[in-house]
């Protein structure tokens, strides 16, 4: 699983108070107003001063078009077929439109996770594939949208699986980006072909993969809460039926 700790963690050393936000990585002093959006999300649950700084000021006069549909955005959001045509071909569109229609109660949002699920494991084990994985390696945010559309089905123990790989293979455990979450993953037969691949932690990834550990947290909290009610209740009408007169 994600440790949310030390996620947080990593994201206060990429805190700036003069600017009010995170700035992309630890050796990357950029403060984008995307990334922020994304962990705006996350620290109104986690750090609401912080969201406050980050509302006030760098996202103020800005909608990510994108992540607003975690804000629950319909009007700003742009569906994926409007980003690209053949969308379907790119595992983080297809999740997103997934949740778009998710929320419209449109008929095909499984078919957009079954979409997902053909691109997971198709030539490594764990790791999402699609057409943009030779320019950008096998990136971790998609393997966490993947994870909350398990989620939203209450597909809850490949999303846990999906979980602790990212958190195995792409949380960092030591050194100056400790607690965060990398970017990318090169399978070895990559290795030496694309050298401008990035393999830092960063602010937009590490703050999305909390996300998707805090819906699964949830859920999981949810369903472990219905099953007990449902045995109380069980337990109730038991005795009431043990006190019936006969």
């Amino acid at each position: 699983m994600i440790d949310i700790k030390s996620a947080l963690y990593f994201l206060d050393n990429l805190w700036s108070d003069e600017h009010g936000a995170f700035q992309e990585a630890i050796t990357i002093p950029i403060w984008w107003q995307l990334d922020n959006y994304m962990a705006w999300l996350v620290m109104r649950k986690h750090n609401p001063e912080k969201a406050r700084f980050i509302e006030q000021g760098i996202i103020s006069d800005y909608i990510s078009v994108r992540w607003c549909i975690f804000n629950d955005d319909l009007v700003n959001f742009v569906q994926s077929p409007d980003v690209l045509p053949d969308y379907m071909r790119y595992a983080d569109l297809v999740a997103l439109q997934f949740f778009y229609l998710d929320k419209t109660k449109g008929s095909l949002a499984g078919y957009h996770l079954g979409i997902l699920n053909r691109m997971y494991g198709l030539y490594h084990d764990g790791f999402i594939y699609d057409m943009v994985t030779s320019r950008e390696g096998y990136t971790a945010y998609k393997l966490c949208l993947f994870s909350m559309c398990l989620v939203k089905y209450n597909l809850m123990t490949l999303a846990g699986q999906i979980l602790d790989w990212v958190g195995q293979k792409y949380q960092v455990l030591e050194g100056a980006e400790l607690g965060g979450i990398k970017t990318e993953w090169i399978p070895p037969e990559w290795e030496g072909q694309y050298p401008t691949l990035g393999r830092l932690a960063n602010t937009e990834t590490t703050a999305l993969a909390i996300m998707a550990q805090d819906w699964y947290d949830a859920k999981k909290s949810s369903n472990n809460f219905m099953l007990g009610a449902g045995v109380g209740f069980g337990a109730i009408g038991a005795i009431t039926r043990a006190r019936k007169p006969k």
